[in-house]
């Protein structure tokens, strides 16, 4: 597969995949840089509003959050295997 097809499709791809959101049944932790050069943020504002069962953490950060924020992003990903994802 072109590499370069995937990012092209991309917004059309989204677009296609938008009305599912709202059958997803299995909890979704998102979990964002507020500073993501690629505006992921706001993104991730939008699909936590669309899928029923997701929590959204915005970390003060850029895209690498899992770097940036380590400790926040470990912290997050704990409590959520810990039994958040029950809680959404």
């Amino acid at each position: 597969m072109n590499p370069f097809a995937y990012v092209r499709n991309y917004p059309a791809d989204l677009a296609d995949l938008a009305p599912l959101l709202a059958t997803v049944a299995t909890p979704v932790q998102i979990i964002v840089g507020r500073q993501d050069p690629y505006g992921l943020a706001e993104d991730a504002e939008l699909l936590d509003d669309q899928l029923p069962h997701s929590r959204l953490n915005v970390l003060d950060c850029g895209h690498c959050a899992w770097e940036e924020e380590a400790a926040a992003y470990g912290e997050i990903v704990l409590e959520w295997i810990g039994g958040a994802s029950s809680e959404v």
